[in-house]
Formats: C-alpha cells, sequence, structure tokens
C-alpha cells in the first residue's frame, strides 16, 4: 500500500505482472510433492530407512530360506541377486500402482480449489512413487554387488528398460484405478484380491522356463513376469527370455491410462461433488468451494485477462458491498486462469476471498 499525495488515504496496490501459465502446475506439483514427502514417511520414526528395509528384510528372508532348501538359484549362485530381481520390480510396480491410484483419494480436501487439478495429483504422487523405488533399487543392487561375490557381467540397459516399463505399467493401472476406487468404493477390495497372488505368478521364485508348458500358457498374460524377465537377462548375461514381449506390456499399461484419464475427465467432478456432499459437516467447507469453482469455471468464459467492462474500480479487501463482490470475483477468476503470481504453497488462494461474497454475487 502507497498513501496518495491528495487524500492522504492508502492506494491499494495493483497485481504484479502475471506469471506463466506454463508455472502453475510445476508449483503445484512441487507443493504437492513435498506434502506427499512428510506425510508419508517423514511422520514416521526412521522416515525413508522403512522404504529400504522392508524389501531387503524379503530378500534376505528368501535367499536364507531357499539356500537351506536348494543348492543354487535358477541362475546363477548367489540367491540374493537372483531374488532382488523377482522382488524389487515387483515392489516397484506395487508401490506405482498404489500411490497413483490413491492420489486423488489421499488429496481429496486439496480438490476443491481452482489450482489444485486430477493430474497435478496424479503427477505428485507418482513422481514420488518413481523416485522412492528408484533410489531404493539403486541402493539394494549397488549394496549385492559390492558385498557379494558377483562375477557375471550385468548389462543396465535391459534392467533400465524393465524399469521404464514398470512405471509405464503402474501408473497406467493406478490411474484407472484413481478413478474407480472413487466410483465404485469396492473396486479396492476387488483389487487387493486380484493382485494379492502377484508375488506367486510374477516369476519371483523362479523363471518362466522353469515351469510347465500348460503353466507358462497361462501366466504368459502377467505382464510382471515379462517385466521381471527382462530385469534378470540384464543381471545375467547368458539368460535370454524368448517369452518377453515388451508391446503387450506396454499397451497393457497405455489402454488403462487413457480411459482412466478419460472418465477422471468425465466423470471425476461429479464423483468429488458426491463425496463432499456425504461426508458430513466436517467437509461442508470444502463442498462450498467446491461449488464455488465450478461456478466460476463458467463464468470465467465471460471474463478477459483484464478487469471486465462494468467493474468496479480496484478497491481494498475491506471493501463493503457489490463492489468488493465483483472485486472478489473478478480475483478469484484471475487466479484460476493464472492471471496473478502465487508461492507454492497457496494452495488455498480462494480462501483468501470470502466464498459466501462470491456465491452470492455469481448465483
Amino acid at each position: 500500500m502507497t498513501a496518495s499525495s491528495d487524500t492522504g488515504q492508502a492506494k491499494p496496490q495493483r497485481p504484479l505482472p502475471p506469471a506463466p501459465a506454463r508455472h502453475w502446475t510445476a508449483r503445484v506439483v512441487g507443493a504437492l510433492l513435498l506434502r506427499e514427502m512428510s506425510t508419508t514417511y517423514g511422520r514416521s520414526p526412521g522416515g525413508y530407512i522403512w522404504a529400504i528395509l522392508e524389501p531387503v528384510a524379503a530378500i534376505v528372508m528368501l535367499a536364507f530360506g531357499f539356500s537351506l532348501l536348494l543348492r543354487s538359484p535358477s541362475l546363477g549362485t548367489n540367491f540374493l541377486l537372483f531374488y532382488a530381481g523377482g522382488i524389487l520390480p515387483l515392489r516397484f510396480f506395487q508401490g506405482i500402482t498404489g500411490n497413483v491410484g490413491t492420489a486423488i483419494a489421499f488429496n481429496r480436501p486439496l480438490m476443491a480449489y481452482p489450482r489444485v487439478t486430477y493430474l497435478d495429483t496424479l503427477l505428485a504422487r507418482g513422481l514420488l512413487a518413481v523416485l522412492t523405488q528408484t533410489m531404493v533399487s539403486v541402493i539394494i543392487f549397488g549394496g549385492i554387488l559390492i558385498t557379494q561375490d558377483i562375477r557375471q557381467n550385468i548389462d543396465p540397459a535391459p534392467m533400465l528398460e524393465g524399469f521404464m516399463l514398470c512405471i509405464l505399467l503402474g501408473v497406467g493401472l493406478g490411474t484407472f484405478n484413481c478413478f474407480m476406487f472413487l466410483r465404485f468404493p469396492i473396486w479396492k477390495s476387488v483389487w487387493n484380491i486380484l493382485t494379492r497372488p502377484l508375488i506367486l505368478i510374477s516369476g519371483v521364485f523362479y523363471i518362466y522356463e522353469d515351469l510347465p508348458q500348460v503353466v507358462q500358457g497361462i501366466l504368459w498374460f502377467n505382464p510382471v513376469l515379462h517385466i521381471t524377465g527382462i530385469v534378470r537377462s540384464g543381471l545375467y548375461s547368458t539368460y535370454e527370455p524368448t517369452y518377453i514381449s515388451v508391446p503387450y506390456v506396454a499397451l497393457f499399461g497405455l489402454v488403462p491410462m487413457v480411459f482412466g484419464l478419460l472418465l477422471l475427465w468425465r466423470f471425476g467432478r461429479d464423483v468429488l461433488q458426491r463425496y463432499f456432499s456425504k461426508a458430513g459437516p466436517h467437509a461442508a467447507g470444502h463442498l462450498k468451494r467446491f461449488e464455488c469453482y465450478q461456478k466460476l469455471t463458467i463464468r470465467s468464459k465471460h471474463f478477459s485477462c483484464h478487469r471486465p467492462r462494468g467493474f468496479p474500480s480496484w478497491q481494498p479487501r475491506d471493501s463493503a458491498g457489490p463492489s468488493a463482490n465483483a472485486h472478489c470475483t473478478w480475483l478469484a477468476v484471475g487466479l484460476m486462469r493464472g492471471r496473478f503470481p502465487a508461492r507454492p504453497f497457496q494452495l488455498v488462494a480462494l480462501n483468501l476471498f470470502d466464498w459466501k461474497d462470491i456465491l452470492r454475487f455469481i448465483g
């Protein structure tokens, strides 16, 4: 605020030049990513150490148990490396699918604010899962190679290809589940039942060639089995699986991703509005903001980048009457369309204004 020389009253400041709209998604995703990091592992004792200890414990127990029964694994001579090549791709897939599938449900209260979109939550949760699982895989594989007497040549190219397919498959199925979990809550129980046998049918304890031909024909349709085969082909230079089909795995991830995005775009807003209306008194504020955002989305088509014709002059926030309502609406529409700069954590921009006044003005 600056004082006017004529009246001595405070002269309101004009908004700063608008930030480019392309930076909005990066800001929101960055803020959501920091929130995810603090809530997922930041509040538990040990933090991200547990993300490493859980797969390490599973690999060590499997290696110790099967070393008592078998003289050597199906490939090579090291049990730790063999089971790490099966467990880590499976956990990579499960981690991404679980995080992306619960992205909107985890950030559901924030969906009432205009600058948080479905894509932002999917990107934030998916990116955090990819970074976390990549860190875990690099640490575990590196630790095994350093501490164990590994004599075979390792090719990182097939391993990278396998984990990239794992990301595509996890994001695709997670995007589809993101809508299904919201629209049909029972689907979460069905999905847990369907994916529980994955550790038995994804080639963690064996390789595809060890199975009978009838079983091979059935398990071939499991895309995770293809991924574990690709990763192990990089760990063992003498292993050349012939059953691998990269196009099949890619299509298995792309098709549900496309359908999931289309379903979220078409029905996601209705599903969220139904949730806010049924969630009880504690969600009443989110419902009002969500309805306000919907109305502003419709009305914003009639506004330009600058102050619309007929709008009153710029006034301070504490002004009363229709001018303040118009002022609030103008600012809210500007924030929705990226006309005003904001810090990453200003996800609750609409809270800066009285949404009751906005609803009264545009309703």
